[in-house]
């Protein structure tokens, strides 16, 4: 279906070089979207015991990584008086999602949170009121592709304890995602202040679920109560051990895996061992996991017509 509307959407571009009724347009704006269909993530927020550290409590938290304020750029053409294709670019600057916690009252906190960055392209068709209406509904619907961006996953530990083995500590992970294909759909209003100009206003609803491909640990250190660098986790550090990739399988053929590694770096599962041996100068494999974007939106925008 996804392909099916991307070769309509090509189709339709052709149509306009040889369509009489051409109307081209310009149009700009922002917006914000708040997540839609959250799903329950694999991490949860834990409380542990002041005294002996049990866990006393565990909280499932849920959520997606499509909210956020986006800015848009885009243009179109009208090939009939009320039928259309869309092109949309734009930046979404996701907002921080809760993505795991562990607390000691008075002695620790130590919290996850998930963000992303994304430059999208929305092919979509349009459908509309006849020009000439002061107040004109219409309607989108085609698809969206993110073409540059980034999940960050950035863990920051608080010490509330005298102490000194406790430390303040913060590691920053982002992933890399594969090639995505969602869906987009908007309805709206526009308020043609003159025969070109117009202001509009709009809801839109994205579903999109991306991939990761790969992944790397940018920031790992530990700081001193003045905030300085105690320690730095990644200098010296091997590759397989702060790189890594998302796969489909893991084989003992022909994947690269060390199960100390994958436990270093929190990975709950149980890794195959590989008997060919771990190479460290290359990223560590881990099984695929994708990431809940969709959203709904309200946009505000200007539109110029030519």
């Amino acid at each position: 279906m996804k392909k099916q509307m991307i070769l309509l959407f090509f189709i339709c571009l052709g149509l306009t070089t040889t369509t009489e009724a051409q109307k081209f347009y310009i149009r700009g704006g922002a917006g914000f979207g708040i997540s839609a269909t959250p799903e329950i993530f694999v991490y949860q927020n834990v409380e542990r015991d002041p005294s002996s550290g049990d866990r006393i409590k565990q909280t499932t938290i849920s959520g997606s990584f499509g909210s956020g304020p986006t800015f848009r750029l885009g243009g179109g053409y009208m090939i009939t008086e009320y039928f259309g294709i869309d092109l949309e670019f734009y930046y979404l600057h996701g907002m921080k999602q809760d993505f795991g916690s562990t607390s000691q009252d008075g002695i620790y906190t130590r919290k996850t949170t998930g963000r992303t960055i994304q430059a999208r392209m929305s092919p979509s068709l349009i459908v509309k009121a006849p020009a000439g209406t002061k107040f004109a509904p219409y309607a989108k619907f085609g698809v969206v592709l993110p073409f540059v961006g980034k999940q960050y996953l950035e863990t920051e530990q608080e010490i509330q304890h005298t102490d000194p083995t406790y430390i303040n500590y913060k590691k920053v992970v982002e992933i890399d995602g594969a090639f995505s294909v969602g869906f987009e759909s908007a309805v709206g209003l526009q308020y043609n202040i003159t025969e070109k100009f117009g202001v509009y206003l709009e809801m839109m609803y994205t579903g999109l679920r991306v991939k990761a491909a790969k992944g790397a640990i940018t920031q790992e250190q530990f700081f001193n109560e003045d905030g300085s660098v105690k320690q730095d986790n990644l200098e010296g550090r091997p590759v397989g051990l702060s790189e890594f990739r998302f796969v489909d399988e893991l084989s003992t053929d022909n994947s690269n895996m060390n199960s100390t590694a994958a436990a270093g770096e929190g990975i709950s599962y149980k890794i195959l061992p590989n008997p060919n041996g771990y190479d460290d100068s290359k990223p560590l494999d881990i099984p695929a996991q994708n990431s809940n974007y969709s959203a709904f939106g309200l946009n505000l925008g200007v539109k110029y017509g030519f």
